[in-house]
């Protein structure tokens, strides 16, 4: 029956033609009645679509086979009954017969037979659905809330949407289906994503399914009022990372306007290989940098590797980088970008007692990435002095501060167990500069781990 529905919905959708249609339908039945010829439903079908081709003797045939067990059992079973009706009003073509029809069904609907499909049968007897569009859906809606999920009406929501686009007024549960249903058949015309767009734009939460019916819109249609919406649910949402950040380039690529859209794009970048600032960015952030937070050296670092190209971008933002680098240095902060910013902004004349002794610390950082998901913690132990370090594994990284050639390392796993040699991993400086040490050296700063070198 699957096979049946979904070349009915090929058909309905305008990706096969009606004789491919009746002739797939066909073949699919005749394998089905091979099986099993006792199902006076699957005739009908077979009745319906002989109708559709002109076929009028052989539907004839069928509808006089099964039309005595029908009526008899058709106190028993309402739908096969008014689905009968239903063929037989397309035999007839008499309007005096469909009105009737349409009085029986529309009876035993309102009388204790509301199920989804005699709606169905109704949809199409009853032409004020038809020029009611809003009534249609909102008794789609009913059958919805009460528990019908057959595709065939969502297909008939989803042409009213398309048909009127202004009907979709809210996107709750009911209509996102629909509009799930309506993505996976590509049957969303620009019309209908765009009004889809203007509501996801407005939602207050993020919505994953939402989301993915959006981005399949915008892959579709490539429409700017799509992507507007998507990086609008995003921030609303406050997603960041590498899985949002291809979304946020498209939006500024494109020029999009919305606040706080710069800074969801850096804070969705990993690396600097990422980092591409277009002029507009690169002035917004001369007055906006503290928005980024953490990845302001990000940012910094980037402007920095490319200032011989932009000279006059990097003289814009010299003053911040510089009152940015001596502020992570006076919080002993370290890695890759602030290496790159520190390589840059530090000269021996702004080095004083302070700054020196959390220089000392910086440059005795190192990167350990440990290669055992088990092991929770690392411990470094310096046997000159006898100090030891604890520091925790984050992702299996950890930053930890070594001043003797070959301090011992341990790690601790999630049990508190302890390894010293069977664990691996790697270990990478990240800043040093000879001159800096030796001058801390002259300055006797007080680090008892750089007294013992």
């Amino acid at each position: 029956m699957s096979k049946l529905t979904k070349m009915y919905l090929k058909f309905r959708m305008r990706r096969c033609s009606v004789n491919e249609w009746s002739d797939e339908s066909i073949k699919i039945i005749d394998r089905l009645r091979g099986f099993d010829d006792s199902s006076n439903f699957i005739k009908l079908v077979q009745a319906q679509i002989y109708l559709s081709q002109s076929m009028d003797e052989q539907a004839g045939w069928l509808l006089g086979n099964v039309a005595e067990d029908i009526l008899d059992e058709r106190e028993k079973n309402v739908e096969l009954y008014a689905y009968y009706l239903y063929i037989r009003t397309l035999q007839k073509r008499n309007p005096d017969m469909t009105s009737e029809v349409l009085q029986k069904v529309k009876h035993y609907y309102e009388n204790g037979y509301d199920s989804w499909r005699l709606l169905w049968i109704l949809l199409y007897l009853d032409n004020s659905y038809e020029s009611n569009k809003s009534l249609k859906i909102a008794r789609i809606k009913e059958q919805y809330n009460n528990g019908c999920r057959s595709p065939l009406m969502y297909f008939e929501a989803l042409n009213a949407f398309s048909r009127q686009p202004a009907l979709l007024r809210v996107i709750n549960d009911f209509e996102l289906q629909v509009l799930v249903f309506g993505c996976r058949y590509e049957g969303i015309n620009i019309r209908l994503a765009i009004q889809i767009s203007e509501l996801a734009a407005a939602s207050k939460k993020f919505r994953p399914l939402l989301f993915k019916v959006m981005t399949t819109l915008y892959e579709r249609f490539e429409n700017k009022d799509i992507l507007n919406a998507i990086c609008s649910m995003l921030i609303r949402g406050n997603k960041t990372g590498k899985k949002y950040y291809k979304w946020y380039r498209l939006g500024v690529m494109a020029d999009i306007r919305l606040a706080k859209l710069y800074e969801y794009y850096i804070f969705s970048m990993e690396s600097l290989e990422d980092a591409v600032f277009n002029e507009k960015i690169l002035m917004y952030f001369v007055t906006n940098s503290r928005n980024l937070m953490d990845k302001q050296e990000m940012l910094y670092a980037s402007i920095i590797k490319n200032r011989d190209s932009q000279p006059d971008v990097y003289k814009k933002y010299s003053d911040n980088i510089e009152k940015f680098a001596l502020e992570q240095i006076q919080k002993g902060m370290v890695n890759k970008r602030l290496e790159i910013i520190y390589r840059c902004v530090l000269r021996e004349s702004m080095i004083d007692n302070e700054m020196a002794e959390k220089l000392v610390d910086i440059m005795h950082t190192y990167r350990l990435r440990c290669f055992n998901d088990n092991m929770d913690e690392v411990v470094v132990i310096h046997k000159e002095i006898g100090g030891k370090e604890v520091y925790k594994l984050k992702n299996g990284v950890a930053y930890i501060r070594m001043y003797t050639e070959a301090p011992a390392i341990v790690f601790i796993d999630n049990k508190g167990k302890e390894y010293s040699k069977t664990i691996n991993y790697t270990m990478e400086q990240m800043y040093t500069n000879p001159e800096y040490t030796e001058l801390a050296v002259k300055m006797r700063i007080p680090n008892e781990y750089l007294m013992a070198e």
